[in-house]
């Protein structure tokens, strides 16, 4: 098997032919691996790292017993899952598998998720294998993962659909002792003193998850792969200020306050283990498509097309612009054809994709004139989110300050807020003293016809979004396009949107995703009910994506989470604008802009050096100015 395996690899390696979705229906894990490694969105270090994991497998089994099967959940498989990344959940195999481990990484030649890209002599640099399953370090994702956008402060009561209580959250039972998970608080006077933070995922709920079956576009007697599961979960946290930390509370798996099961960290380790699993997985539903998909990248697309449509190269909004939208419509392209596209990455690996089945009940593929997107859970969760998405969602601080988490609510180290909103107020100020010099008044703004044209077809955008559930996003205020400070608040929230958020949201993917224990994008088993979940840590693996799945997760996060190698970056000015702007007063703002930079450089490297978990996103020598991957 590995000998054919590896004859294989010579065959092919250099043509990159084999569609993605063939992964997922390998005969042998070896095939499958090399596929996997070859495909068309192939990443460079995963030629030698599956060529690894086969001699790997072959010397702890024996070339004969090295072929395993996909369907089936089988010891073998399961340990190699343990030998790709969950080297620490116990298993009986783990210890032959993980005996010659690579420290390096587990997967040979990528770095160890948590430790990518970061210096190695600060505390904050540590594995996210090390801690993931610590309590903290959830809460520590809501302030600084992938999406650090979700988390508001709880205001008057809970929500109506969480179904948590007091006695839920009362003293834990270790030696008797404790003042409970609220620090001898009732709920109600946590929330009084601003204590509880929650994030509700409640757009997923009704959202189809993949429901098993084949893939468009392989061939009819394909193996069908098995359903996967996820849910509306929803995570209450509460501020710990002696620990200075957000502590997960309660974790109620769905919306139904009468049937969702609520789980509380007083559980045993495997059920609190997998809820959390489930948390992330809804967690990590909702980044993928509605944080970083359609807030980022898919709203960028109609500014730059607007832009280019209505702006001559010479007019001052297009100068400010433009530099801000390098390779995004390519990228966007790109990622239609290998994402999201029906058979693609998404409807391999995550929850929210969709079978073959699922695609030809749909407009795109259906045959019918009654053709849905409900079935394609992915397509379904971005209208919803659009639906919900208004203008000054992209306004840092105003959404900051929606969402009741300020310094003031939260006074911790929140570090999507505390360096974004360094690198937003730079921002800001930069675009309003170019717009300044551009518009000496109101009244030329309002009489630019050039960009009158551009803003009708921004907002033509918003007019065609479908409500849901009742709630539609707002539309550009009067004015936007219409008052210099207006102009200077649409255009900084564009350019926040079109670049910098995107760093926040995706440069630490792999870090996050790469250890899929800590975020898996599916599960394989359905939510259990309370006292029907796991009773042993080796039992919540069958909770987790089979090995190949995760080593997709692992091989496309590690992709997006890569700098592109001629990547603009925040701090270079000079880089960034210097062709734009000649003009004496230009140019002093440049200059000033540089120098603001540069001191907020200094301001976050401080700031990781005593920081618990490192953070890179807003330096502005690691932030791009546009969305490159």
């Amino acid at each position: 098997i590995v000998k054919k395996a590896l004859e294989r690899f010579r065959e092919v390696a250099d043509q990159q032919i084999l569609p993605i979705n063939e992964i997922m229906h390998a005969k042998d894990l070896q095939v499958g691996l090399l596929q996997l490694a070859m495909g068309n969105y192939h990443v460079g270090p995963l030629h030698e790292t599956v060529v690894a994991v086969a001699d790997h497998m072959a010397e702890v089994f024996g070339d004969e017993d090295a072929q395993l099967g996909f369907i089936g959940v089988e010891e073998r498989w399961k340990s190699l899952w343990i030998y790709l990344r969950a080297a620490d959940v116990p298993h009986a195999n783990a210890s032959v598998l993980t005996a010659g481990l690579n420290r390096k990484g587990p997967i040979g030649g990528l770095p160890v998720p948590g430790v990518k890209d970061m210096p190695s002599d600060v505390p904050g640099a540590v594995p996210t294998e090390s801690r993931w399953k610590e309590d903290w370090f959830l809460g520590q994702q809501m302030l600084q993962g992938v999406a650090p956008t979700l988390l508001k402060l709880v205001e008057g009561a809970l929500p109506k659909h969480l179904a948590v209580a007091d006695e839920m959250l009362g003293m834990k039972k270790e030696g008797g002792k404790g003042l409970g998970l609220l620090g001898g608080l009732t709920i109600e006077q946590a929330i009084e003193q601003k204590f509880l933070f929650v994030v509700d995922l409640d757009v997923l709920d009704g959202i189809t998850w993949f429901q098993g079956g084949s893939l468009v576009g392989l061939p009819e007697d394909s193996l069908p792969m098995p359903p996967r599961y996820a849910c509306a979960a929803v995570g209450l946290f509460f501020l710990d200020r002696d620990l200075e930390s957000l502590l997960p509370v309660a974790l109620q798996l769905g919306q139904d306050p009468t049937s969702s099961p609520v789980y509380t960290p007083n559980d045993p380790l495997p059920e609190w283990t997998v809820a959390k699993m489930f948390f992330q997985s809804a967690v990590a539903q909702l980044h993928q498509l509605d944080v970083h998909a359609l807030r980022t990248h898919l709203l960028s697309e109609p500014w730059e097309i607007a832009l280019m449509r209505n702006l001559p190269s010479a007019h001052p909004v297009y100068s400010l612009m433009k530099p801000h939208m390098r390779h995004t419509l390519q990228i966007n392209m790109m990622a239609r054809a290998s994402l999201i596209a029906p058979g693609m990455v998404f409807d391999s690996i995550i929850a929210s994709g969709a079978s073959k089945e699922q695609w030809e009940r749909s407009p795109l593929l259906s045959n019918a004139s009654n053709g849905s997107w409900d079935g394609v859970g992915y397509v379904d969760l971005i209208q919803r989110s659009y639906a919900r998405w208004s203008p000054e969602d992209n306004h840092f601080r105003e959404a900051v300050n929606k969402r009741g988490v300020s310094i003031e609510n939260l006074p911790i180290d929140y570090p999507y807020r505390d360096d974004g909103g360094l690198i937003w107020d730079a921002l800001h100020e930069f675009v309003c003293a170019m717009l300044e010099v551009a518009y000496p008044d109101d009244e030329a703004v309002n009489s630019d016809s050039f960009l009158q044209h551009f803003a009708e077809d921004i907002s033509f955008a918003l007019q065609h979004r479908q409500g849901y559930n009742g709630r539609t996003g707002s539309r550009f205020p009067t004015k936007a396009f219409s008052t210099r400070s207006g102009l200077c608040e649409t255009i900084s929230s564009a350019l926040w949107g079109s670049g910098y958020q995107h760093s926040g949201v995706n440069y630490g993917q792999y870090d996050s995703y790469g250890y899929v224990p800590n975020m898996p994008l599916s599960m394989m088993k359905p939510v259990p009910a309370r006292g029907e979940g796991p009773k042993t840590m080796d039992e919540v693996v069958d909770y987790l994506p089979p090995p190949v799945m995760g080593a997709l997760q692992i091989d496309i996060t590690y992709l997006l989470s890569t700098y592109y190698s001629d990547q603009v970056y925040v701090g270079q000015v000079e880089r960034t604008y210097g062709a734009w702007y000649v003009g004496k007063l230009e140019r002093d703002i440049l200059t000033r802009y540089q120098e603001k930079l540069d001191k907020i450089e200094q301001i976050v490297t401080e700031r990781n050096k005593i920081r618990k978990v490192y953070y890179p996103m807003y330096l502005p020598s690691k932030c791009p100015i546009s969305i490159t991957v």
